[in-house]
C-alpha cells in the first residue's frame, strides 16, 4: 500500500489474468461468507485478502497460478479475526470441504457450486485439516507481509450518501454497494484509491436511479473531496468493466 494507507492494495500487475484465474474461486468464497454471515466488511476483506496474496506471489515469483482451497480459507479465518467477527475454525474447515474444496464440473462451469457433501468427521483427517489450516494461515500472513488492513469503502459510501442531497438515498446504497461487490471479481477495480472507488459506484448508482446525465456534473457533489476528474473516470471505467464481466461470467 502506498503512504497513508489509503489504497486497497499496492500496483497490481496482470490484474486481467489473475482475476480470470481467481474468479471461481472468488465465487465460492463469497457463497462461503454468506453461509458464515459475515457482514459487508468481512466479506471484503476475505476476498481483497486472496487477491492480494496471488499478486504477492506473483510479483515475487513470476507464477500466475490458482491458489489451494486451504488458501482461500485462511483468508476468510483471518477476516473474520481482522473485522472482529470471529467464527468457529471448525465451521471454516466444514466449508473448504463441502464449498471451497469442490473440484468437479457440472456443464463445464466451475462457478456451480455443489453442497451435498458432508463435512467431515471429527476424526484423524479433521485434526490434520486443522493443522493444514492453521500453518496456511501463517504463509498467507507472511506473503501479505502481516499486514491485514483493507480500507472500509463499503462505511465510506455509507458516509458520503448521509450528506449527499438525494431523493433516491434507498435505492443509490443498495446499487452502490453492488458495484463495489463486483469491484471483488476483478483486481483492477480494486486498485483505485478509496474515495474515487466510493464515490464512482455512489455516481453510477445515481445514474442507475435517473438523478443525473450519463456524464459527470462539472460542478459534481463530489468535488470538495478533492477526487481528481481522471481518478474518478478510471474508477468508473474499472466497476462498469467488473460488472459487465460478472454478467457474461
Amino acid at each position: 500500500m502506498n503512504g497513508g494507507r489509503s489504497d486497497i492494495t499496492v500496483t497490481w500487475k496482470s490484474d486481467d489474468t489473475i482475476s480470470e484465474i481467481l474468479r471461481p474461486l472468488l465465487f465460492r468464497m463469497y457463497v462461503s461468507c454468506e453461509i458464515l454471515r459475515l457482514g459487508t466488511e468481512a466479506r471484503f476483506a476475505a476476498l481483497v485478502y486472496l487477491h492480494r496474496y496471488c499478486h504477492a506471489v506473483h510479483e515475487r515469483t513470476g507464477i500466475i497460478d490458482r491458489p489451494s482451497p486451504w488458501v482461500a480459507a485462511s483468508c476468510l479465518f483471518l477476516a473474520t479475526k481482522s473485522e472482529e467477527q470471529p467464527r468457529r475454525l471448525r465451521d471454516v474447515i466444514n466449508l473448504a470441504h463441502i464449498l471451497l474444496a469442490e473440484t468437479s464440473l457440472q456443464d463445464g462451469n466451475e462457478s456451480i457450486i455443489c453442497l451435498e457433501k458432508e463435512p467431515p468427521p471429527l476424526d484423524e483427517s479433521y485434526w490434520e485439516a486443522k493443522k493444514t489450516l492453521v500453518e496456511t494461515e501463517q504463509t498467507v500472513l507472511r506473503w501479505l507481509g502481516f499486514d491485514l488492513f483493507v480500507p472500509r469503502v463499503h462505511r465510506t459510501v455509507s458516509l458520503l450518501i448521509s450528506h449527499l442531497s438525494s431523493s433516491h438515498q434507498d435505492k443509490i446504497f443498495p446499487e452502490a454497494t453492488r458495484r463495489l461487490n463486483d469491484a471483488l471479481f476483478m483486481g483492477s477495480a480494486l486498485r483505485n484509491d478509496t474515495l474515487p472507488l466510493a464515490i464512482a459506484a455512489i455516481e453510477l448508482a445515481q445514474q442507475k436511479a435517473g438523478e443525473i446525465d450519463d456524464r459527470m456534473n462539472p460542478d459534481g457533489w463530489w468535488r470538495p473531496y478533492n477526487v481528481s476528474d481522471a481518478k474518478l473516470r478510471q474508477a468508473m471505467n474499472d466497476l462498469e468493466m467488473a460488472s459487465n464481466t460478472l454478467r457474461r461470467a
